[in-house]
This record gives structure tokens, sequence and C-alpha cells, in this order.
């Protein structure tokens, strides 16, 4: 077990410990509220979150046929769910849950509109006409 330690104390509870167990704790400041850096990291990170869902939403698109305001706001609203849920509940995720919330419903609002332009069937086309004439 090794030697006993030669200290003796007064005290009946007294047992020798590491060195580290008996340095004073340095109490730190609690971190000044930055508020704007905040926010602004908060709205860097809604806008990359909303071009990974749109990406996932091209994905959804081309594979399983699936519009992309439906895939768009399902996928923004599974990351806001998942910002919610991870970790505290702190001002700086609710506000990211709130952006990506409000960029699910303008983007699904956006594709609905323009749900004509996004229609990407390969097989159902019609050549061109410079393409008949090339072939003569």
């Amino acid at each position: 077990m090794g030697k006993p330690s030669r200290i003796v104390s007064r005290s009946p509870r007294w047992k020798p410990r590491p060195y580290s167990k008996r340095r004073a704790r340095v109490v730190r400041e609690p971190r000044k509220p930055r508020p704007w850096l905040d926010a602004g990291i908060a709205g860097a990170t809604v806008l990359i979150a909303a071009v990974f869902a749109l990406f996932f939403a091209f994905i959804l698109l081309s594979r399983l046929q699936l519009p992309l305001f439906v895939g768009f706001p399902a996928m923004t609203a599974s990351l806001g769910l998942g910002v919610l849920l991870s970790g505290r509940r702190v001002i700086h995720r609710r506000a990211m849950a709130a952006g990506l919330l409000a960029l699910g419903v303008s983007g699904a609002a956006l594709f609905y509109v323009s749900r004509d332009d996004f229609a990407f069937r390969p097989h159902q086309f019609s050549p061109p006409v410079s393409s008949e004439e090339n072939r003569r």
C-alpha cells in the first residue's frame, strides 16, 4: 500500500489528498451577454441549414418525385425540431427554430407559386426542332 504519511493533523477526519484537490478553485466571472453576436451567429446558422434543407429537398424531388413545396418545409421543420430538442432552451436556439419555421413557410409559398418551373421529368420531354433538322 505504500508508506504511511508522516503528516499528522489534529483533526480526526483529516486525510492526505493529492495536491490537485487542495488547490483553491478560481472563480470566473460569468460571460458578458452579447446579443448582437449571438443573433448574427444564429442567423448565419439558419441560412446554412436552409441551404442544406434545399439540397435535400432537391434530392427528394429527383428521387421520389416529392414536390419542393412539400420537401423543403418538411426538412426545415425537422431541422427546427432538432434545434429545439437538442440542448438548453435559450433565446438564440428559439430564434433559430423560429427562423427555420419562417423560412420553411416562405419557401413553401415560393415553391408552390413556382411549382411548374421545377418539374424534373426526364422521360417526358419533346426534343427541340433543331435536333430533328440535324438528323436529316
